[in-house]
């Protein structure tokens, strides 16, 4: 894997990015039982990516990122039903999936 941040090891770059799998999968159940607290994690969910300046700058700006933070920006500011949450949280991880390929040069596998 060869991130365009030098100050980022590539192992944590592969980390963060199997990391974001699981958060975006987290959002289907807490969506699914209506639980009170999914606006709250979408909200902490967006300002960490937001924050990751770093992470952006690793994948060279790549708009793929970017998506990921709309997606959420979406979730918050619009009512959606069960489908719409599944299809987006979907689309989300084949995103992350993508740029794992793209950085690391392989095929995606689960976390070691």
């Amino acid at each position: 894997m060869t991130t365009q941040d030098p100050t980022i090891p590539d192992k944590l770059f592969e980390n963060f990015l199997h990391r974001l799998v699981g958060r975006f999968f987290k959002i289907m159940p807490l969506k699914e039982s209506n639980s009170p607290t999914l606006n709250l994690y979408l909200q902490s969910f967006k300002i960490d990516l937001m924050g990751c300046n770093s992470v952006m700058k690793a994948t060279g700006y790549n708009d793929l990122f970017l998506q990921l933070i709309d997606v959420l920006q979406f979730f918050l500011e619009h009512d959606f039903d069960n489908d719409t949450c599944h299809r987006e949280v979907m689309k989300c991880i084949g995103i992350v999936k993508l740029l794992y390929e793209d950085y690391a040069g392989k095929p995606w596998s689960k976390h070691q």
